[in-house]
């Protein structure tokens, strides 16, 4: 019987539908953004509303050679970063079928690598969205 626990090795990593070789480790966040309504004469907060939404995720990776960020299209060159288009990228459990996370309208904001002397090297992507969908919401 299969774990009902999530791992790293059940979960299938695609951007438009395509799978992104070499990914090993998935960090994401998503934040209501609240601010705090104080009125004068009043010690308490009255009210948390709700003011904005944000969706984020970085991606750790295997850097390998001849398949660059930007072969692999997740990052525009220089001359295209104005007009690039935004990319829908998914956490898939191979084990149920679920979508742990679906980012729609995902830009890529920053990428950095490290490439040790005696190690393998490896880049970091983060990544915006508009929105983040789990198994409540697909």
């Amino acid at each position: 019987m299969a774990s009902k626990v999530v791992t790293g090795s059940r979960v299938v990593f695609r951007v438009n539908g395509k799978k992104v070789a070499f990914a090993n480790a998935v960090t994401f966040n998503e934040n209501i953004e609240r601010e705090p309504v104080d009125e004068l004469d009043k010690i308490e907060t009255t009210e948390h509303p709700a003011i904005a939404y944000r969706a984020d995720f970085s991606v750790d990776m295997f850097r390998v050679a001849g398949q660059s960020v930007k072969q692999l299209g997740l990052m525009p060159t220089l001359e295209g970063i104005l007009d690039a288009g935004v990319l829908q990228a998914e956490f898939i459990d191979k084990a149920t079928g679920n979508t742990l996370a679906l980012f729609e309208n995902v830009v890529l904001t920053t990428r950095s690598a490290n490439i040790p002397a005696r190690g393998i090297a490896r880049e970091t992507l983060n990544f915006v969205a508009t929105r983040l969908r789990d198994e409540a919401e697909a």
